[in-house]
């Protein structure tokens, strides 16, 4: 359940035996006077997935008892994002609904327990349907074959930029090779695209971001990304900031980056993705020193002709 996909998760009245209905009037499981007859079953691991735009989500959902309290957690281990706190549980006859927020938006999976203890149902988002299987058990991040593997050629530091706004941005510079001294390396900013994403744009098991940083610095290219503002360990506001904003980031990683000792000041480029690269070109606007600007599937048109071909595509990709 990519943060880009689903956002904000709710989970429907999920059955423990006979009909199901997204919404209902359940009664928050936080009083002592609860019981746990028919709800105990309830208790543990499940694991689960579901196939939203053609891609597989896999995801964990984690239920206990604590001093006559349920308490939940919910984990997409492919997108790193793991132990979010369930916000609301709730049991009426013997009928689940545990909702998770995350982002802004408030999908319902709707699902009914069998005999085993597993649970099926459907996603429900609209305009999208998608059914989903949990099962017991826990799942962890799977391994891509591209993914960088120690021993690396190259040096990796972590590092804190600040900027004017009174943000700090948390990233990873990639130097080439084992020399702590060795200098004269050409350097680039990596800016990722628009949604909020950690400094490997890691979303439903990818980390494309980090599989590039990796390839330049084997290439004699030393390369800084980040996490995007108020993701990661950054600090600020995503959902305040604008394209601007971004901007004003990405030129102080710029400027970060071409004062480290072991770059070049010359050669330090910024390379955007998607939105990144209409960032990537406003840098490059203010800063006559960016040595090449590299936009991958940067926005040749306005914004507005970019959101209506986007939302157009995604409606025709479901049908409508």
């Amino acid at each position: 359940m990519s943060v880009a996909l689903l956002g904000r998760v709710g989970w429907g009245w999920v059955s423990a035996g006979g009909g199901s209905a997204a919404g209902g009037s359940g009664v928050p499981l936080n009083a002592a006077t609860r019981g746990v007859g028919v709800e105990a079953k309830w208790v543990g691991d499940r694991t689960g997935a579901v196939i939203v735009g053609g891609c597989e989500v896999r995801f964990n959902l984690r239920i206990k008892r604590e001093d006559a309290k349920w308490v939940g957690h919910f984990d997409q281990p492919d997108d790193g994002m793991m132990d979010l706190q369930v916000a609301e549980i709730d049991v009426k006859d013997g009928t689940l609904r545990v909702v998770v927020y995350i982002e802004n938006d408030k999908p319902a999976m709707v699902g009914e327990m069998d005999g085993k203890g597993d649970v099926k149902g459907a996603l429900e988002r609209r305009p999208v349907q998608a059914w989903f299987e949990m099962k017991r058990g826990v799942l962890e991040r799977k391994g891509r074959p591209q993914d960088p593997v120690a021993p690396l050629p190259y040096r990796e530091e972590m590092v804190m930029v600040s900027v004017k706004q009174g943000v700090t941005l948390a990233g990873t510079l990639a130097i080439p090779g084992g020399d702590k001294q060795a200098a004269g390396w050409p350097a680039v900013v990596l800016v990722s695209g628009s949604g909020p994403q950690n400094r490997d744009k890691q979303r439903m098991g990818q980390r494309p971001q980090l599989v590039l940083a990796d390839r330049l610095a084997r290439a004699g290219i030393a390369v800084l990304r980040y996490d995007e503002r108020g993701m990661g360990q950054s600090t600020g506001n995503f959902g305040t900031a604008t394209t601007g904003d971004f901007s004003v980031g990405a030129e102080a990683a710029w400027k970060w980056l071409g004062n480290r000792p072991q770059v070049r000041k010359d050669a330090v480029w910024i390379a955007g993705h998607a939105e990144g690269g209409l960032v990537a070109a406003t840098v490059a606007g203010r800063e006559s020193g960016a040595g090449f600007v590299v936009p991958q599937a940067g926005p040749g048109v306005n914004g507005r002709e970019v959101m209506l071909a986007g939302f157009e595509g995604i409606m025709a990709y479901s049908g409508a």
